[in-house]
């Protein structure tokens, strides 16, 4: 819904997707989830534009977040493990024993 008007308000709060233009009522601009500062029509589309990429950013972002911490929790759990590794000699059949308990605190966390 697209409006400017006092008449339009109620529409707009009802609305899943609202938009005022900037030079309507203020109720208008306050109800809409969305205000263009301009009057121009042609801006819709830019707006809608806009907003679909903000989306994608934020779910690009909550990807590579998960991702991060699916590697970054296990490392930061067995930090000191991991860092004896060096220290005491431990053979590599060990070294990857841990990494699979790594991965099975990966599996749990993600459940």
């Amino acid at each position: 819904m697209v409006g400017d008007g006092i008449n339009d308000s109620t529409a707009l709060a009802q609305a899943d997707v609202s938009m005022a233009m900037g030079k309507g009522s203020d109720i208008a601009m306050d109800v809409a989830k969305m205000t263009i500062i301009s009057s121009d029509l042609t801006k819709i589309p830019e707006a809608i534009h806009l907003s679909k990429s903000t989306v994608r950013t934020i779910k690009q972002n909550l990807f590579w977040a998960f991702i991060y911490n699916l590697i970054g929790i296990p490392i930061a759990t067995n930090k000191d493990k991991i860092l004896s590794v060096h220290s005491e000699g431990i053979t590599e059949e060990e070294v990857m024993q841990k990494v699979k308990e790594a991965g099975f605190k990966i599996e749990l966390l993600t459940q």
